[in-house]
């Protein structure tokens, strides 16, 4: 028996999957391969688990997740949610320094995880085996710094070094209420999650549909498993997300594009919106619903969406704000530019995270108290310039390094950061090759002697996500230089035949991918 005040002290997520206003126990809510999980069965193992996390962490403590994709995940993550602390998702796909450095940088108070999966984690983590119940490492610190958070997840960072953003429960509860509005219209919702569970966008379609009533489908991550999924006449498939160049990869094979064509909505994000892609997927009246969704992680998952119609002409705006955000362009004395004027792009409102984890001086230089709002709330800075147009805010590019590949976000530096950590490598540099309509594609380039192309990729294959490992390596003598004494990019790229835009991003910073092929 699930009682009202239980349901009331949960987060939106738990008093969803408590709730029954969102479906009946013996609804399916997940399918990961393994079979169908039931609401009621999963109710079930989040209770169990929340209960075993609390004795162990407390409550509003940090927990990261190292699962496979699965029921174990996902309950672990909504155990979590149950005890009132913050989940900090771990990929198991990514490579050890890696995790590693996550787990340095955010300091959980706990790791859930599996037998087969322990030995990964750095020696003495504290971390509860769901598979055996066991515990191993340190004891399990207990606090209550997590105290209104929902999930910490950690991005490419300007530094070098990944950060991580901390997103609220007001927050997500906000996301999940303008999906409600502007997605869940239809009751008998089949979700295909591909996304990588580090990446926000998982949010949206995992968790959102499968405490929302909803059936979720947990695919691979990789391109070949996404493929598999997508042309499998037997697994109904109604909504989908993910980055225009995901999109245009699956459209390339035989039969995707008929199969795409009876989906109810697509959400596609990550990047700018490719017109062109259009005619593959919308027929007349025919075909899916296409929204264009935006929003950095820092703005808890999309923030903004355009329906995007057959025989839309020019760019596609990032739409209209959902419900309790605000969108404005600024100048650089933070007063809205005139229409047709350029600016940076601000995010206000409700799905603001926290700021950066552990990282109080970052968080106050993009984090900043709304002046349009009293100073009350905060405003973040996403780093997106864009224009305003009759049609609504376009986006024209970045003021940073960061850049989209595939949809995911990657931060030049850091994958500089470990080309220069290859032994032998005196400098690199990472450009992006845009020079196929398919995929935008990382160049690595390393000057030194005798340094093997080889053991360059084997080496950063261990210290990246494997999104964020350049696609070709180069090695050169020497760097060009400027006559200001750096490296000159943009001779290099002319040099390598690398297409000329590639310091510029055109597309939202939304990591709406994760896939690799």
């Amino acid at each position: 028996m699930i009682s009202a005040s239980e349901r009331s002290a949960a987060p939106e997520t738990v008093r969803r999957l408590l709730g029954p206003a969102y479906g009946a126990g013996d609804r399916p809510c997940l399918d990961d391969g393994a079979g169908l999980v039931t609401r009621a069965e999963l109710r079930s193992r989040v209770r169990t688990l929340a209960a075993r996390i609390g004795d162990l962490a407390g409550q509003h403590a940090l927990v990261a997740v190292l699962c496979h994709r699965g029921r174990d995940f996902v309950a672990s993550v909504l155990a979590v949610h149950h005890c009132g602390g913050a989940y900090l998702p771990l990929d198991t796909s990514h490579p050890d320094e890696r995790l590693a450095t996550v787990l340095a940088s955010a300091a959980p108070d706990l790791v859930v995880t599996t037998s087969d999966l322990v030995d990964r984690l750095p020696s003495g983590t504290a971390a509860l085996l769901l598979d055996t119940g066991d515990v191993v490492g340190r004891t399990a610190t207990r606090t209550t710094r997590c105290r209104g958070l929902a999930y910490v997840t950690y991005t490419s960072g300007t530094t070098g070094r990944p950060k991580g953003v901390a997103v609220t429960h007001e927050g997500l509860r906000a996301y999940f209420q303008a999906m409600d509005r502007e997605i869940g219209e239809s009751r008998d919702q089949v979700w295909l999650a591909a996304s990588s569970v580090t990446f926000d966008s998982s949010v949206g379609e995992i968790l959102w549909p499968a405490v929302s009533g909803h059936l979720v489908r947990l695919g691979g991550n990789t391109f070949p498993e996404l493929v598999d999924e997508v042309l499998d006449p037997t697994r109904r498939i109604t909504h989908m997300q993910c980055a225009p160049t995901l999109l245009r990869l699956l459209l390339s094979e035989p039969g995707a594009d008929e199969r795409l064509r009876t989906a109810e909505t697509l959400l596609i994000g990550g990047e700018s919106f490719p017109l062109d892609l259009v005619p593959s997927l919308r027929t007349g009246s025919g075909g899916p619903r296409l929204v264009n969704v935006y929003g950095p992680t820092e703005a808890t998952v999309w923030v903004s969406r355009c329906d995007v119609a057959p025989g839309a002409t020019g760019p596609v705006s990032v739409g209209a704000p959902s419900e309790g955000n605000v969108l404005r362009v600024l100048d650089e004395r933070l007063e809205p530019v005139d229409p047709g004027g350029t600016g940076m792009l601000w995010i206000g409102g409700r799905q603001v995270a926290a700021g950066y984890w552990n990282d109080p001086a970052l968080t106050e230089k993009v984090f900043l108290p709304d002046p349009f709002a009293g100073g009350s709330t905060r405003m973040y800075r996403t780093g997106d310039v864009a224009v305003v147009t009759p049609d609504g805010i376009v986006l024209v590019g970045r003021e940073d390094d960061q850049v989209k590949v595939h949809g995911n976000r990657v931060e030049l530096g850091e994958v500089e950061r470990a080309l220069r950590a290859v032994p032998g490598v005196q400098d690199a540099v990472c450009l992006v090759d845009r020079d196929t309509a398919a995929a935008s594609l990382l160049v690595g380039v390393c000057a030194g002697a005798g340094i093997d192309r080889n053991a360059v990729r084997a080496h950063v294959t261990g210290l990246l996500p494997g999104y964020m490992v350049p696609s070709r390596i180069v090695i050169r003598d020497l760097l060009p230089m400027t006559v200001a004494g750096k490296v000159d990019r943009r001779r290099l790229a002319q040099d390598l035949g690398v297409a000329a835009d590639s310091f510029t991003l055109t597309g939202p910073a939304h990591p709406a991918g994760g896939l690799a092929r």
